[in-house]
């Protein structure tokens, strides 16, 4: 069965879809490579193989692309075309004044490391300018790129500091009073030491990055 055009309104978890708050609000034509088979009525979305996502490819170029998780689709777009890199394939499956959402690891989490470092947002933010677009914004996706229940810019220090100061409150639930304090302590701490260590570092230490690139500004 083809799975391509299957984009509707009903999700299990809609932080899959808060991508929609930092994007453009153009949505004409678009292409959604899901983390967990979320979509948006009348988007494209392929089924996880590497055969579905060549036949997606083909039906651009599109006003927009999301890849919730860009090193997972990387791994099944190697399983169809060996070494070949995903990314120069989205770009060039882009209109001209076409934008890219893309969820990455954090540049010190073992998704990227074990990579080399090839899905860091840096490198990422390189490539597309690299590739003429005009605009790239970074986002801190809070818990994971994978769960996006938070997407704070990263761009300037002062925006992670606000949502750390007055908008994260973490809350540890466990059957055992003991270890949900240690979590709280923990999770505390780490608040408190994210407020003062140097923004580059919070931004290595991220567990979850995102990229939004569009072609004009």
């Amino acid at each position: 069965m083809d799975r391509r055009r299957q984009g509707t309104d009903v999700n299990s978890d809609a932080r899959l879809l808060n991508w929609r708050f930092v994007v453009p609000p153009s949505h004409e034509r678009l292409l959604l490579l899901s983390v967990d088979h979320e979509s948006v009525p009348d988007a494209i979305v392929p089924a996880r193989s590497a055969k579905e996502l060549a036949f997606a490819l083909r039906e651009g170029p599109f006003t927009g692309i999301v890849v919730g998780d860009l090193a997972a689709w990387q791994f099944i777009h190697v399983d169809g075309e060996g070494s070949s890199e995903l990314l120069p394939r989205l770009i060039s499956s882009l209109t001209d004044d076409g934008w890219l959402y893309a969820g990455l690891p954090g540049r010190w989490s073992p998704g990227a490391l074990l990579r080399g470092g090839r899905f860091t947002s840096r490198a990422i933010e390189r490539s597309l300018r690299a590739a003429g677009f005009a605009e790239v914004r970074t986002y801190f996706a809070l818990p994971s790129q994978r769960c996006p229940a938070y997407l704070v810019s990263a761009d300037r220090r002062a925006e992670l500091d606000y949502f750390l100061s007055r908008l994260f409150f973490p809350y540890v639930g466990s059957s055992s009073p003991r270890t949900a304090r240690l979590k709280q302590r923990l999770l505390d701490w780490g608040r408190w030491a994210a407020l003062r260590v140097p923004h580059r570092v919070r931004v290595a230490l991220s567990p979850g990055m995102a990229v939004v690139a569009t072609r004009s500004a």
